[in-house]
């Protein structure tokens, strides 16, 4: 009996170049005309892992691809033009991984990198200033992630992922101003005939524990982050309300004194 199977090619990465490097030697495997193939080969399996939602394993392709042009030997400035471009849009991939894994420490972190091979280039990614602007917007940045969401915007007025960011950064600056406004008030005492009223202390303390919640339930779901550093809390009301918080689910939060007071927060060690 014979057996016929109909096969069909749902997708085809070609990375024939990854083993072009195999007869050179050490000092030509180092050179960016040898190198740059070989790269472009592991870029497109890390946008092909990133197709198949393998972000994990597509940002370690990407930063693999990051490694070998930093190390890759240049001959003249055309090359060297030709670099920084691929590592900006390699940073960026990186910071799209990151982003989707809530790893927002590493968006920060990969966005800055890639301003500091080319400050010009990192700023007219459109996508690069997004991410970044978004994971300030996370650590409560609000004037970095206005500054990068702007330039983003401005770059491409059309994306409305842009524009829902920068309705989502009012929106959480305007409740933070509220609540701070009105924690300070409590704290320093109010008379009754022109300040808040005990209801409007009331609302705000309740808001001001839903934003810590909403912070530690994202902490709490991050696995790359195992510590959160709470700055910008000026009144005692807040910190108290912080630590309760963190208390009752289940982390670790402690007051720190030093250049500026913080609260740092901790998840509980695996037994």
């Amino acid at each position: 009996a014979t057996i016929l199977f109909m096969i069909e090619v749902d997708r085809f990465v070609d990375c024939s170049d990854i083993y072009t490097t195999e007869d050179l030697t050490m000092e030509e495997r180092k050179q960016f005309c040898n190198v740059y193939p070989v790269a472009k080969s592991h870029h497109l399996l890390g946008n092909d892992l990133y197709i198949k939602q393998n972000y994990t394993a597509a940002v370690n392709k990407y930063k693999q691809v990051i490694n070998m042009m930093h190390n890759a030997r240049l001959a003249n400035e055309q090359e060297e033009k030709t670099r920084n471009h691929f590592l900006i849009k390699n940073y960026t991939n990186a910071c799209i991984c990151y982003h989707l894994l809530r790893n927002h420490k590493r968006v920060c972190i990969m966005a800055a990198d890639a301003v500091n091979v080319d400050a010009t280039e990192a700023f007219k990614n459109h996508k690069l200033l997004y991410y970044w602007g978004y994971a300030k917007l996370y650590f409560n940045d609000f004037e970095g992630a206005k500054k990068h969401l702007m330039a983003a915007q401005k770059l491409k007025p059309s994306d409305s992922s842009i524009s829902s960011a920068l309705a989502n950064l009012a929106k959480k600056k305007a409740d933070h101003e509220m609540t701070e406004k009105l924690m300070m008030k409590k704290a320093f005492g109010f008379d009754k005939s022109t300040g808040p009223t005990i209801t409007e202390v009331k609302d705000a303390q309740e808001k001001l524990r839903n934003i810590f919640e909403k912070q530690f339930e994202d902490f709490k779901s991050d696995p790359n982050n195992e510590s959160l550093i709470l700055k910008d809390l000026v009144t005692a009301d807040e910190e108290k309300m912080c630590l309760k918080v963190a208390k009752e689910m289940g982390l670790y939060a402690r007051v720190a004194d030093g250049d500026k007071r913080v609260i740092h927060v901790k998840k509980p060690a695996m037994e």
